[in-house]
């Protein structure tokens, strides 16, 4: 599915660095969404997300591992009071540094709705514009030119910038994880919208919802872009 650029078509810009801290990021989503750097600043955008759900899903973990030790017995094996003390310790300790988790959980959900909102931005870039990169050259998509889908952006962006300052000290310190799909397999943007494509030909759309599944680091950059494309064709 990989598509060679013709000599007359502007490559993607992909240049965009991913290998920085939550607030860096923030800040680079800044710049790109002033920039209307859609795709860059989608990059950035579901980096952001890949960060935040890791932390929280690492402390649930250590968490309920706290809770399992303390109250099992495993047969042939003995948890000395010291495993169980380490373990638990842990465990109070995310406790305690999740105290403002509620935030945190809502931040992400910010997060999670401008990853959504940039995907359908991409890809309505790539369907509309005469090529499909354009868009990340700073050609602003037909859907975005009444101003709606310019406010809606900066909305969200908004949202997620105002709770930068009271990010955890332990989320500050991570940096998101390449996605090989991009970096290693040379896939694109157009084959994305090709594989949707595929798939809304292959299943009609109907009223029953359809989960679109991202495995591993991926998986968080390409199911929201094929989430995009296929509600664009009709799906629930």
């Amino acid at each position: 599915m990989n598509r060679v650029i013709p000599d007359n078509e502007a490559a993607p810009d992909w240049r965009v660095d991913l290998l920085l801290s939550p607030d860096e990021l923030i800040s680079s989503l800044t710049s790109e969404v002033a920039s209307v750097s859609h795709l860059n600043a989608f990059l950035l955008a579901v980096a952001i997300q890949q960060v935040v759900d890791d932390h929280i899903q690492s402390g649930l973990l250590i968490d309920r591992i706290g809770a399992y030790v303390g109250t099992t017995s495993f047969r042939g094996a003995v948890l000395t009071e010291n495993l169980v003390a380490t373990v638990g310790l842990a465990a109070h300790r995310v406790r305690s540094r999740w105290r403002g988790r509620e935030g945190l959980v809502a931040w992400q959900q910010h997060v999670t709705d401008l990853v959504e909102h940039l995907a359908a931005t991409v890809m309505a870039s790539a369907t509309s514009a005469q090529t499909p990169w354009r868009h990340s050259t700073g050609v602003v998509d037909a859907a975005a030119r009444d101003g709606s889908a310019d406010e809606r952006t900066a909305a969200l962006v908004r949202a997620v910038t105002a709770f930068a300052p009271a990010l955890p000290p332990g989320l500050r310190e991570k940096t998101p994880v390449l996605p090989s799909c991009f970096q290693t397999f040379d896939l694109s943007v157009e084959d994305v919208r090709e594989l949707g494509e595929r798939v809304a030909t292959a299943i009609q759309p109907s009223n029953d919802p359809l989960v679109v599944v991202g495995v591993r680091t991926s998986g968080s950059y390409l199911a929201p872009l094929l989430t995009a494309v296929l509600r664009d064709r009709g799906f629930a």
